[in-house]
């Protein structure tokens, strides 16, 4: 096969623009507008309104290649786009060769004939997408579109481009993926790998679809370098297979993968896979029906977050980006992402990766939030033939884990009647043809029509009896903190709390005169209506208003990861009959308030922390009550581990009210009850409870649990002791003090790579000692630590129950609660 790379140098042009300029394909318009200094930075400020007319306007991108008589002549001349976003047409020598109608398809088109030895001129116009949604919702509307542009469930585009409840408004148009011609006799387009597990072997049954003529050949390398070689379809028996596990129930940071290879006119196509079964259990059980991911016959629990495009301009997004998020999922003890359905499917790297990692991938099929006119035959067919291309692309990955057809279709158009065109028609299709779809390419891979989903269409959606939950009670719905713990679900795949991002990307977007909730600029970054002064009530749960801003953003920060931590580990407590929590989000695509766990910047805020110990695969976990508790050990892996629990009961400067310990033996994928305890009559503003977990005399897991809001603690001013060293690319910060410091937060200005722990109680006479790996060595001037005994306060409990009350009884949220609570 000849190809010839057409990324690099393109002419980029627009009507608006008056000029033209040089840009580097792959890319989108918005990036290199900004770039040329053409436009603001979006994200900075308000200037997300000042560049809106992009996606208004048609983009001219062309340039020049030339191409040899002997690549002409070969059988098939292929012009390949692996990524036109989206609405476009294409010009090869003045003549139309052919459109792109969906960003989530690889094009090719046939060039033979247009094509000529020498010189070609190739240009790609794509058309405003922002006025065809609009046009498209005029000449026949859809339900409203609640965040962002209407009509835009029209376009086989992501969503989210259009704006969203947590992201930027920036429908781009482009080239993002590799822009090529191919030229070939003949080629192996697709090379599938299935697998049948019996008795302990595996065979691997090989097939490939062909374009052209002639046989192909491969080998097939294990892990352990044993080899077969193979020629054509074949069958090749593994008679001692290495199972591919999730990294929690291996016990590797990397997972065995075997390489299969097929070579067809001297090029080969190569696949790298995995031995395993996957299932979705959804049994009827004493509870109702179950919803349970099984590997290799295994129930797992799920832990993880939803994953959203990395970046809003996502010309600025590589690989290195991807691999960043990866290892923090690592870090932080996940097991799963979802990769949600109003962006853009996995690419065919953050699969690979999730396979060598072992981390399990939720794949949604890309609608979410809205309704679709799959009774139009052309969106229709647009639709079947990305289906068929991603599912073909992604289906060999062992960490794919489930296909799910749409994001809340169901839930959010509850009201719209059955009878309605529209709503038979997303039955039709979710539940019937797509289902089929995917079947007919792969039947092992599990398939739901959508996300929530209940016993069965628009049955029960919103219940824990069955299916998987998005629980938005909490937020939305203003319900209690701990509301979590009054549900249980069978599997929680959204639910989630806002916060502030970290200083360091507030600085990103906002001056020092702009800092403040309810600021100008801070409004025009909170996507969520009503965001900002929700994220206020909520706080006021557990805090009076702090006089700093800085403190403000550290306290958001706190209240998100323990409402988050409470609801997984009460999950994660009565195992087997809940066997999910997926936290929503993961990450930011801009600098801006949300839910997500990791900032724009790459920062991790406090609940990303907590959850590399709420996700702890062997772990203690403490159901605290107001005056008494339960300890419980938790035990996600394979193996039986025994150990030693022991927990105190302390004043808050350190002296011992109660202590114990008692010895645990946990049976692989449990949760037992170790003891129940009490508070001894001690006065509960005045104590904690802090609880370790031994496993051969190394403490695996730790909790502390307080008894009243942090806001009625006792809390005394805290000397904290701190020493920095710095040693061969380590940086190690010891800590100390006298007293209880609740929610130790140690920062360096712009410095995102993850300390080994933060946000953690300090125990009065304790030291704690974190380290991270950096190639700088830094100050103890540069490491600020603090905790909750320095934040001042300017508010008190009656004005912060004042704000509540005023905030609850707005009409807006007496609707969301009154819905909330009977959905």
């Amino acid at each position: 096969m000849k190809k010839v790379n057409l990324n690099g140098k393109w002419n980029l042009t627009c009507e608006g623009l008056g000029k033209s300029i040089e840009v580097a394909v792959p890319c989108d318009n918005y990036t290199q507008l900004l770039s040329a200094g053409e436009i603001p930075d979006p994200f900075y400020k308000d200037n997300e309104e000042k560049v809106q007319w992009i996606g208004t306007k048609d983009w001219t991108y062309s340039r020049t290649f030339t191409l040899t008589g002997e690549e002409l002549s070969k059988r098939k001349v292929l012009l390949s786009c692996e990524c036109l976003d989206t609405l476009c047409d294409i010009f090869l020598n003045g003549q139309k060769i052919g459109e792109g109608k969906n960003a989530h398809i690889k094009y090719e088109f046939d060039i033979k004939e247009t094509a000529v030895e020498g010189e070609n001129e190739l240009k790609i116009v794509f058309r405003a997408p922002v006025d065809y949604a609009l046009k498209r919702q005029k000449e026949n509307p859809l339900p409203k579109n609640n965040n962002g542009t209407d009509g835009i469930a029209y376009i086989r585009k992501p969503h989210c481009h259009f704006g969203w409840d947590w992201g930027i408004s920036a429908p781009f148009s482009g080239i993002l993926g590799d822009i090529e011609v191919l030229a070939f006799d003949n080629r192996i387009e697709y090379l599938d790998i299935r697998q049948i597990h019996e008795n302990g072997t595996v065979t691997l049954k090989i097939s490939a679809d062909i374009d052209g003529e002639g046989e192909y050949s491969g080998k097939v390398i294990c892990p352990d370098g044993k080899e077969f070689d193979f020629t054509g379809d074949s069958e090749i028996l593994i008679e001692s297979p290495s199972l591919w596990w999730t990294r929690e129930l291996s016990g590797k940071d990397k997972q065995p993968l075997y390489t299969v290879s097929a070579t067809l006119d001297g090029e080969t196509v190569t696949k790298k896979i995995g031995l395993r079964t996957v299932r979705l259990n959804r049994d009827k059980d004493e509870f109702g029906g179950n919803f349970s991911i099984e590997l290799n016959g295994v129930p797992i629990f799920a832990k993880g977050a939803n994953y959203i495009i990395p970046d809003a301009l996502i010309g600025r997004a590589t690989n290195e980006t991807v691999d960043y998020y990866l290892d923090s999922a690592v870090s932080a003890n996940f097991n799963i992402l979802r990769i949600w359905g109003g962006a853009n499917y996995g690419s065919d790297y953050i699969y690979s990766q999730c396979d060598e990692k072992g981390i399990l991938i939720w794949q949604d099929f890309m609608y979410a939030c809205l309704m679709y006119p799959f009774y139009e035959e052309d969106f229709l067919e647009n639709c079947l033939a990305e289906a068929r291309q991603n599912v073909k692309r992604m289906r060999t990955h062992p960490s794919l884990a489930l296909l799910c057809g749409n994001n809340e279709l169901e839930a959010m158009f509850s009201y719209m009647p059955e009878t309605t065109k529209i709503v038979k028609w997303y039955k039709k299709f979710f539940y019937e043809i797509l289902a089929d779809e995917v079947k007919k390419i792969d039947s092992d891979i599990p398939y739901i029509p959508t996300s929530p989903i209940g016993e069965d269409c628009r049955k029960g959606v919103t219940g824990d009896e069955f299916g998987d939950t998005h629980m938005w009670n909490v937020w939305h719905g203003l319900k209690p903190l701990n509301y979590y713990r009054k549900r249980m679900t069978r599997f929680c795949s959204e639910f989630g709390l806002e916060s502030l991002p970290s200083m360091d990307a507030i600085r990103t977007f906002a001056d020092e005169s702009d800092y403040g909730i309810e600021t100008e600029i801070f409004n025009a970054h909170q996507k969520c209506k009503g965001g900002n002064p929700k994220m206020l009530f909520y706080l006021y749960e557990k805090f009076n208003e702090p006089e700093k801003f800085e403190d403000l953003v550290y306290l958001t920060g706190l209240i998100q990861k323990e409402c988050i931590a409470d609801a997984t580990e009460h999950w994660r407590r009565n195992r087997g009959r809940c066997n999910g929590s997926i936290f929503w989000q993961y990450n930011d695509n801009w600098p801006a308030p949300s839910w997500s766990s990791v900032d724009y910047t790459g920062k991790w805020k406090p609940l990303q922390y907590c959850a590399r110990h709420f996700f702890e695969p062997v772990c203690v976990s403490v159901e605290d009550r107001e005056n008494d508790f339960s300890i419980y050990c938790i035990n996600d892996s394979l193996d039986i581990v025994s150990g030693t629990v022991k927990y105190s009961l302390c004043t808050l400067d350190g002296k011992t009210v109660f202590k114990n310990e008692m010895s645990a033996v946990l049976q692989p994928l449990s949760s037992k009850l170790i003891i129940n305890g009490n508070l001894h009559n001690a006065n509960p503003k005045d104590i904690y409870l802090n609880v370790k977990f031994f496993v051969d005399g190394e403490c695996i897991s730790e909790r502390t649990k307080i008894f009243v809001p942090d806001k009625d603690l006792k809390l005394k001013k805290a000397d904290i002791k701190k020493t920095v060293s710095y040693e061969n690319g380590l940086l190690t910060v010891k800590l100390s003090a006298d007293t209880f410091c609740r929610s130790v937060m140690v920062d360096i200005k712009n410095f995102k790579t993850p300390f080994s722990d933060n946000y953690f109680d300090l125990l009065p006479n304790e030291e704690k000692v974190i380290t991270v790996k950096t190639d700088k060595e830094y100050s103890a001037s540069d490491v600020t630590v603090k905790s909750l005994c320095d934040v001042k306060v300017k508010g008190n409990s009656l004005k912060s129950k004042l704000f509540r009350m005023k905030f609850a009884v707005k009409p807006e949220n007496i609707a969301n609660s009154v819905w909330y609570s009977t959905n």
